[in-house]
């Protein structure tokens, strides 16, 4: 969170965040996909953020 949030701060409209790690990739969607949907549902302090799941990058945009 604290990523996005620097993210937020530093005016940035999109933005992409690698994700590194040794999950199943049948896991690593369906967890990811739950995590995109949680943080495009998080208050940003006003911010509209929509948050996208794709081949190991949660895909950031201000809307």
């Amino acid at each position: 969170m604290s990523t996005i949030r620097e993210h937020l701060n530093n005016g940035e409209n999109t933005f992409d965040i690698t994700i590194n790690d040794s999950m199943i990739d049948s896991y690593k969607q369906i967890i990811y996909y739950l995590v995109a949907y949680q943080l495009s549902n998080t208050d940003w302090s006003g911010e509209k953020l929509m948050v996208t799941y794709s081949q190991n990058m949660l895909h950031c945009v201000i809307y």
